[in-house]
């Protein structure tokens, strides 16, 4: 209210800013403005009262994921609905329909500051570029812009790591899972030593998904789903092919996220206490999902609470929330990244004790040397990441 954005030191009347942009392959709409941000208080009061989520979850999420919550059906903060807002429909909406077209919607908001609700959807809704696969009888069909390579592997170069079946591409740790098995199809014993992958990217994340058999690439027009198939999750739409077969798209932020939610969680072991009966608490900043869930299999099966941060911005929030007892940060993020975030923790006078080991594909000497410069207490290469490597850089810092 204008005597609220008075108080706060804001002009009296709002600011909405509309933009819309194209980004490579993809159109973005921007809304942002300069209000009172989302009340995620407010957010896990309510989720908690409607049973939605338990109290425990509500308590290990980052701020990221409590903003998130507005796209659930059926929630809002206000107390009291009109005819324009306060019913909790809209955003579920918005986000339905987007990912209808193959795209993504994002939000992100500071209390007293704001928020930005920014849309992204492919520049090509008509006519797209598709590589066809075969699992089963099934034909599944991949946008080309969502691929980032095929593979060709055998079973016995495949390795355990943190958890999950894993291969090494450009010295990255890919998750490797059956397409059958994400998508809940029925299974058959594969006998056959050699494997076909797809590998997948959306963002910083990489899943390579096996398949039967590789079809082609071939340019088609995909047909949205309608009702009652529209929210079958991880299908944007269907390919009607020249033999008269049809062709599932696969939605892939949506496997990647079906995937995650199914990864296996690390088993907690004792670590010896030395004296200590409290677990040790670090904080994980990653901007990708499948690297912190890798790191919670690896910190947890050490025996430490795991606290995650989606970004830096996110992990340095986190910070004011609860001071870990080390924190383990990637170098490329969003907003604030893992240098910048260092360097904002060790100028600090309430956080400059609390160890920070960067951890990145980014291992240059040169690399290396900049994570020193801002503080870096130690510098791991994600290419060299193992358990031992790990929990011994932990216990340097914080034994």
């Amino acid at each position: 209210m204008p005597r609220d954005r008075l108080k706060a030191g804001k002009k009296e009347k709002g600011v909405v800013e509309l933009a819309a942009y194209q980004d490579g392959v993809a159109v973005v709409i921007r809304v942002a403005d300069d209000g009172a941000g989302v009340n995620t208080e407010k957010l896990k009061k309510n989720v908690i009262e409607k049973g939605l989520i338990s109290e425990e979850e509500v308590a290990k999420m980052s701020h990221k994921e409590l903003i998130d919550l507005v796209f659930i059906p059926g929630l809002s903060t206000r107390a009291q609905a009109t005819e324009t807002s306060g019913r909790g429909v809209g955003m579920d909406v918005v986000r339905r329909n987007v990912e209808a077209l193959k795209g993504e919607a994002h939000i992100d908001s500071k209390i007293g500051k704001g928020t930005i609700i920014e849309l992204r959807v492919p520049l090509t809704l008509l006519v797209s570029r598709v590589l066809l696969t075969k699992v089963g009888d099934s034909i599944f069909a991949f946008a080309t812009e969502s691929l980032d390579s095929t593979e060709s592997m055998y079973v016995q170069d495949y390795t355990e790591y943190a958890g999950m079946t894993v291969f090494k591409v450009r010295e990255r740790h890919v998750p490797i899972i059956s397409l059958k098995k994400l998508l809940d199809l029925p299974e058959e014993e594969d006998r056959n030593p050699q494997r076909r992958l797809v590998v997948v990217r959306h963002k910083e994340d990489l899943l390579a998904l096996e398949i039967d058999e590789f079809v082609g690439e071939r340019s088609v027009v995909i047909k949205p789903l309608g009702w009652p198939l529209i929210n079958v999750p991880a299908i944007s739409g269907a390919v009607l092919l020249g033999s008269g077969e049809m062709a599932l798209t696969l939605h892939v932020p949506g496997l990647i996220e079906r995937f995650y939610q199914g990864a296996p969680k690390g088993q907690t072991k004792r670590l010896i206490s030395r004296g200590r009966e409290k677990r040790k608490i670090i904080l994980v900043v990653d901007d990708s999902k499948i690297y912190r869930n890798m790191a919670r299999n690896s910190l947890e099966s050490m025996g430490y609470e795991v606290h995650m941060a989606t970004d830096g911005e996110d992990g340095w929030e986190q910070l004011n929330q609860n001071i870990p007892d080390l924190v383990l940060t990637d170098y490329e993020m969003p907003r604030l990244n893992g240098l910048q975030l260092t360097q904002r923790i060790k100028e600090s006078e309430h956080y400059k004790h609390v160890p920070v080991i960067i951890i990145s594909t980014h291992s240059t000497d040169e690399d290396k040397e900049r994570g020193f410069q801002v503080g870096a207490n130690d510098y791991l290469s994600k290419t060299e990441w193992n358990d031992d490597i790990l929990n011994q850089a932990i216990l340097r810092q914080i034994y």
